[in-house]
């Protein structure tokens, strides 16, 4: 973290509430807490256990949306749109269709898994679902032409909305605030859809859920793959060691 001080008419280049700090500390100094972007680039995880008993207030997450909506897009389109869900039922339905899918979808990929096997991978997915402060369902306008598509298996619409979801996973991280998402395979991707009363042309990306952790994140645990393995020179599958090597020769 960095603490730095703001004069009073720099502040709303930090914040987004200046005007009501100011209203509180006119013509002051006030200290601003800043992560790093490389600090919270590290600190972001995936959160699945939230505390119910600390509820995240609407300012909030429309502070962390708005950082989503920052982000690039093709055009300027900003195809995404964000449903805030607070509702006990739409949230228990949502997870139910998810929880069910999600059984379904090992029993497929594991089928020698017991159903004490199955249930503890699902578990975490259960927990999140039913501690999260908000549901945000992160939808998007689908703008792509088959002029620039064509017959491509990528969606350049999808493409720009999950910039705009690390955007605000990034925010986030920064506000102390867990955050994970999910998303709703194709056999209930129709009645999520449905249940969230999207119009035709408009597509489900994922639903975030939100809430308070309950341990503060110390950071990612998974180690990351060695980036030499995953940069190319000039061409897929010249490494650059690889590449160095052939030039030091």
């Amino acid at each position: 973290m960095k603490i730095k001080d703001v004069d009073d008419h720099d502040f709303e280049k930090f914040v987004r509430n200046g005007n009501q700090i100011r209203a509180k500390f006119p013509k002051q100094k006030v200290k601003v807490e800043i992560m790093e972007l490389y600090e919270a680039l590290n600190k972001r995880v995936a959160s699945r256990s939230f505390d119910p008993s600390k509820q995240i207030p609407e300012e909030t997450v429309l502070k962390i949306l708005s950082a989503g909506a920052t982000a690039p897009s093709g055009e300027n389109y900003q195809p995404w749109e964000f449903i805030l869900i607070k509702d006990k039922n739409t949230m228990k339905t949502l997870a139910k269709i998810k929880l069910e899918s999600r059984k379904r979808v090992l029993r497929e990929w594991y089928p020698d898994l017991s159903d004490e096997e199955i249930w503890a991978r699902v578990e975490p997915q259960d927990v999140a679902m039913k501690t999260a402060s908000w549901f945000v369902a992160v939808c998007y306008k689908n703008l792509d032409t088959f002029a620039e598509i064509g017959n491509m298996r990528i969606s350049l619409s999808l493409a720009y909305v999950y910039g705009c979801i690390n955007y605000i996973w990034l925010a986030a991280t920064a506000e102390g605030i867990g955050l994970s998402p999910t998303v709703y395979p194709y056999d209930i991707y129709d009645e999520a859809k449905e249940i969230l009363r999207l119009p035709a042309g408009y597509e489900l990306a994922l639903i975030l859920r939100i809430g308070y952790p309950v341990k503060k994140p110390k950071g990612r645990k998974r180690s990351l793959i060695d980036l030499n393995r995953k940069v190319h020179s000039e061409f897929f599958g010249n490494h650059r060691e690889e590449a160095s090597q052939l030039q030091n020769n």
